[in-house]
């Protein structure tokens, strides 16, 4: 029902595509190359920005590439992910849907990789969202629905994400120490 929901959209800046490609993470990188703001930010399908949510306070000229925000995310239990800076490895970990990206950070780094089918959006900001380099705010941007592709569980996905925490910690291990 995707494409019937956007055909129904009356908008006249919306870019869309439907064609083949190689998972989300190629579906994230075409995005980037439409997007034409100077800010990024990908909202999944089931998840929505939090009703009500007045963000005047946010500074967008600033001098950062990232803006983390808390997300609520749906499960048995829900729960309010907030973003921390993990001192020890050096990045803030904040959920995806929390995040905005300056275009101009896209444009010049790379982006996500194909590769890793499920958690390449955990290697971007274990990789990129440094806290010098990122504002945060508590506020929560996005409600996000339970279920999403990459929370399921399923071999692939757990042995994919056991090899990026084992690689990043033998990485910040042998920076640290």
């Amino acid at each position: 029902g995707t494409v019937d929901f956007i055909k129904g959209i009356d908008h006249n800046k919306l870019i869309w595509i439907s064609e083949p490609d190689d998972g989300i993470f190629d579906a994230f990188n075409k995005g980037i190359l439409l997007a034409k703001g100077e800010w990024v930010h990908f909202l999944n399908a089931g998840d929505i920005y939090m009703p009500f949510l007045d963000l005047s306070f946010v500074n967008f000229n600033i001098n950062y590439d990232f803006i983390c925000f808390s997300v609520l995310k749906r499960k048995k239990i829900d729960f309010v992910w907030k973003p921390k800076v993990s001192a020890r490895f050096g990045f803030v970990n904040v959920a995806h849907s929390g995040l905005i990206v300056k275009k101009s950070f896209y444009d010049s780094s790379k982006k996500y990789l194909v590769e890793l089918r499920y958690v390449s959006d955990s290697w971007f900001i274990w990789h990129h969202v440094h806290p010098d380099r990122a504002k945060i705010y508590s506020e929560i941007l996005v409600d996000m629905e339970d279920g999403g592709f990459s929370t399921k569980l399923v071999w692939n996905h757990e042995l994919e994400k056991q090899k990026l925490i084992f690689s990043t910690k033998a990485r910040f291990h042998l920076k640290i120490f």
